[in-house]
């Protein structure tokens, strides 16, 4: 619209352009944020990691959030993460894999977010994600030996070893062992430090072999030991004995 402003002299004459409409064009989306990269290690399977926000400039006109965005992980290849796109109003990235602190403890994700605009426009940024360890409990114990000569008297039997989650690259967890001793029950076995010993000599004609159950605890108050059962034995082997032989 054009309109015209004339003095009193008509010796110069003004004009005025009104813009009547401006018209709106998609822009791209400018960052994509995470509200937290960090997750502990062993998660279950849809834990959420943290909630997605992308900033729109289409967003901050006189009509307010309008945009919708789609957003997926480009390296999918970890297959450990995704992003949940079933509530726009919430877009989160969600736990789908098996997360180990001992064997990666970061992993880097690239995440694409389209708008719904015409065209369609998008975003990209590369996230850290790091993973938390945890205390993760012992899974097994081991004796180095299970054959003891009788009448050897107060002797060692064998060392003790403990495998545990959390020392699979470095050795962080230390562990002490107790001896399980049933009620009414005596066993002629102490554990000293991490060797287990006996505390007599054992008679081979009263007795050729023995069950013992040891629990392992870590430095951090987790444990693990093996209760006999009918059909299940010790984490280790029977305790077994060599007749003396005479020369």
């Amino acid at each position: 619209m054009k309109s015209k402003l004339r003095n009193s002299l008509n010796c110069f004459t003004l004009s005025f352009l009104h813009l009547s409409q401006v018209l709106d064009v998609n822009e791209r989306p400018t960052d994509i944020f995470l509200s937290n990269s960090t997750v502990a290690e062993n998660s279950p399977y849809g834990t959420i990691v943290g909630n997605l926000t992308v900033v729109d400039p289409d967003d901050n006109g006189p009509r307010g959030p309008r945009q919708q965005h789609y957003c997926r992980i480009l390296n999918t290849h970890n297959n450990k993460f995704i992003v949940n796109t079933t509530d726009q109003a919430s877009l989160t990235v969600l736990v789908i894999g098996y997360l180990n602190f001992e064997i990666s403890n970061v992993y880097v994700i690239t995440i694409n977010c389209n708008d719904n605009g015409d065209p369609r426009l998008s975003y990209t940024k590369t996230f850290r994600i790091k993973i938390l360890d945890m205390n993760e409990k012992p899974t097994e114990i081991y004796l180095s030996n299970t054959i003891v000569q009788e009448n050897s008297g107060n002797t060692s039997v064998g060392k003790l070893t403990t495998a545990d989650p959390d020392n699979e690259k470095t050795l962080v967890q230390s562990f002490t062992y107790l001896l399980i001793i049933e009620v009414h029950n005596s066993l002629p076995f102490v554990i000293d430090g991490d060797v287990l010993k006996t505390t007599k000599g054992l008679d081979y004609e009263t007795k050729s072999s023995w069950i013992v159950t040891v629990k392992s605890a870590d430095n951090k108050g987790l444990f693990f030991f093996d209760v006999i059962s009918r059909n299940r034995r010790n984490t280790f082997n029977e305790l077994n004995l060599v007749q003396e032989s005479w020369f």
